[in-house]
């Protein structure tokens, strides 16, 4: 259906009417739309869609973006309630981003959280929660602390709830399962497994069917689907048999009852549930040091190992699926035992569309991801390596070039003058105009070399700067100019540098230490002569990277002697002298080129460029606030060690996921077959329903326990 409803989509930094040409042109090849236009004056985009709004908005802002402008967007991080399993989670994600003004939504089952972008004068807040609670499930929208505090009691709450719910059932288990496997005979047992099975099924598990009808009002399905249909199915064949069993003899139904594996299966979950609740308790304890995390789910599993979760309208023949909806399957077993099942046909067909209902519950395989992530995440936080992207830690393992920067990542990036050299008789005005010059700097050699000079010098007024980036600086007093900065400066600018002030350079280089040059427009009036020590850990920290398999790479804007004096000291064979900021970048890029993996390691402004350009971006925590902005792991003691640890740990991690997938997947394509019979004709085994319910709640807590492993990893 058409709509000729106006979108208003807010605008940033769009300042010309060439701006808004371009704009306006790239909305043309945007297919969801039918109609645009662009206000200036208003700072905002017109648009029409030919369908759906929500995808209009969607695709204009992505090609926006593209284009290289942006949209006025808010982006926050929501608690989410009322989750049973992933297929909610899905059901959560496919609602937000089904909302006009949405531009992108994730919901994470394992953490119970939303991560939501969107147009803030197109959607608020408040439709959001009304939206997913329409949708059977709740948004918080608190402020951040109240909505913490609110989550924390509302998860004690429920988890107080389930534990009561999961020892009632377990409770009157007992007797139903000793009645049920033997005293079938007993006088009037069926009615006693009736009333024993009734309140486990319709007070202990009533959260099931709610839960289902909610689902079902939305046509959809999830975990509770599954519970509802199956235990409820089981349950009512049970009572017509019983009330009604000549009736149903003379129909050539077997009379068996099934009340034990309604009410079983219901406590098998009910105790899973439980066990999951504690263990993702015990996950989520070490992540909340964390401001938040990218959240991954997994639901479709490509052949190349590669796991994305996606609403169930985009998937392909051929994907492998997280089955969802398992009622399809068991309904077709549960026709084929009608039809081919003799005389029992129906009541097989009954326990087999019992069995495969239970055993198709996907929760196993929507934790299989989130939990590991969350956990290895934790780890790192643990460990003092701050995660902030999910697909990095996932990404390490795979790295096979890391590129260090040498000051504040290999060395401590404490710099102190060691020496000064005056070439000319010294001079208090020309010291004065080297600290003041060094003053106005933000550059950590600049700071080493005011920190020694200070004592002993003044602050001139009247001194211009110019900084130039990778080589030094200039400055202006009196008329004259003066810079400060490595020999290629001085040689660009031709300055001379006599014999004496070149062998003291040279002496001082191949000592591993770094000279600055103090010039006037002629020639050097002063080297300066800078150390700055190795970290204790670094030649270790590079030999753990090489024992990996890693190339490392150094890069210093220090020239060839000093770089070289560095490199040889940790073994480093692979090294770039006299590099410009914008030069790391370019060497990250030509790697990449090459088919490498590269991780970028550095701390200051220089480095941030090289860092968004590499597949793994580490940031030192002593370091500057940009560089750990662009970074998506931080380093918080700075300790090049941990390097090779993060790296370790996204191999343990990326092995956690694939036990986790692989036990999953295992569950369910052994599990469905047996459940749904085929042994049957064989040797005339069909699985109970309620140890179909036994091994999905086992299964889950596998996955779960198995991702707690990487805690205590070393």
């Amino acid at each position: 259906m058409k709509t000729e409803n106006p979108i208003y989509i807010p605008l940033e930094n769009v300042d010309s009417e060439h701006c808004a040409l371009i704009i306006d042109k790239g909305l043309d090849d945007v297919k969801e739309i039918s109609s645009h236009a662009i206000e200036l004056n208003n700072q905002r985009a017109i648009v029409t869609a030919k369908k759906h709004p929500e995808e209009a908005v969607q695709a204009a802002v992505t090609q926006i973006r593209a284009l290289g402008y942006d949209v006025t967007t808010v982006k926050q991080t929501f608690p989410v309630t009322n989750m049973s399993c992933a297929s909610c989670a899905a059901n959560t994600e496919a609602t937000l981003n089904n909302q006009v003004g949405v531009v992108k939504a994730e919901v994470n089952y394992a953490n119970t959280s939303a991560k939501v972008e969107y147009i803030p004068s197109l959607v608020t807040a408040q439709q959001l929660k009304e939206a997913v609670q329409a949708a059977g499930y709740d948004l918080l929208i608190n402020d951040s602390n109240k909505a913490k505090e609110s989550l924390a009691d509302i998860k004690a709450n429920q988890y107080q709830n389930l534990r009561k719910r999961a020892i009632g059932a377990l409770v009157l288990a007992v007797p139903l399962f000793v009645i049920g496997m033997f005293f079938m005979d007993m006088p009037y047992g069926n009615y006693i497994m009736w009333a024993l099975s009734t309140p486990m099924v319709f007070i202990y598990g009533r959260q099931f069917f709610i839960g289902a009808w909610k689902q079902a009002k939305h046509r959809s399905a999830n975990m509770d689907t599954l519970v509802a249909i199956s235990t409820g199915t089981a349950y009512i064949y049970s009572v017509l048999i019983t009330l009604f069993p000549n009736f149903m003899h003379q129909m050539g139904i077997h009379s068996h009852v099934y009340f034990e594996a309604a009410g079983i299966v219901i406590a098998f979950i009910l105790l899973g549930k439980l066990l999951e609740e504690k263990a993702k308790g015990n996950t989520s304890s070490a992540i909340k040091k964390l401001i938040g995390l990218q959240p991954k789910h997994v639901t479709v599993v490509h052949d190349n190992g590669h796991q994305k979760q996606i609403s169930i309208s985009s998937v392909k023949v051929g994907d492998i699926l997280l089955v969802k909806p398992g009622e399809r399957i068991a309904v077709l077993s549960l026709l084929l035992w009608i039809i081919l099942g003799g005389e029992n046909g129906l009541s097989q067909g009954i326990v087999a569309f019992v069995t495969v209902l239970v055993i198709a519950c996907p929760c196993a395989l929507g934790l299989a991801t989130p939990t590991a992530i969350m956990v290895g995440v934790g780890k790192g936080a643990e460990r003092g390596i701050l995660i902030k992207d999910a697909e990095s830690l996932e990404l390490a393992k795979k790295v096979n070039a890391i590129i260090l920067d040498k000051t504040g990542t290999i060395t401590e990036g404490k710099p102190q003058v060691t020496a000064i050299k005056w070439f000319e008789e010294f001079d208090e005005l020309h010291q004065n105009i080297l600290y003041s010059i060094e003053k106005s700097s933000e550059h950590p050699l600049a700071d080493a070399i005011t920190e020694h000079l200070k004592a002993n010098s003044q602050f001139l007024n009247g001194i211009t700067i110019e900084n130039i980036s990778g080589q030094g600086i200039e400055g202006s007093f009196d008329q004259s100019t003066y810079i400060i900065g490595n020999e290629l400066l001085a040689k660009e600018r031709n300055i001379e540098t006599l014999a004496a002030a070149k062998n003291w350079i040279d002496k001082q280089l191949e000592a591993a230490q770094t000279v600055v040059l103090f010039c006037n427009d002629k020639k050097v009036i002063a080297a300066i002569a800078i150390a700055d020590q190795i970290k204790p850990t670094s030649k270790q920290a590079v030999q753990q990277l090489q024992k990996d398999g890693i190339t490392v790479y150094m890069l210093t804007g220090d020239n060839e002697q000093t770089a070289k004096a560095v490199a040889n000291q940790l073994g480093i064979t692979e090294y770039r002298a006299n590099v410009l900021p914008a030069d790391k970048a370019a060497f990250a890029k030509s790697l990449q080129q090459k088919g490498k993996i590269v991780a970028m390691v550095g701390d200051g402004i220089n480095d941030s460029t090289a860092l968004a350009q590499a597949d793994v971006s580490i940031a030192m925590g002593k370091g500057s606030d940009i560089a750990m902005d662009v970074a998506k792991m931080t380093i918080i003691s700075s300790d090049l060690a941990k390097i090779p640890e993060a790296i370790h740990l996204s191999k343990n991690t990326v092995q956690a996921i694939k036990q986790n997938l692989f036990w999953a997947f295992i569950y369910n394509i052994i599990g469905i077959p047996i459940a749904a019979g085929i042994l049957f004709p064989i040797n005339g085994f069909l699985l109970d329903p309620m140890w179909a319910g036994a091994a999905m709640a086992l299964s889950s807590v596998s996955v779960v326990t198995n991702s707690l492993r990487l805690k205590w990893k070393n």
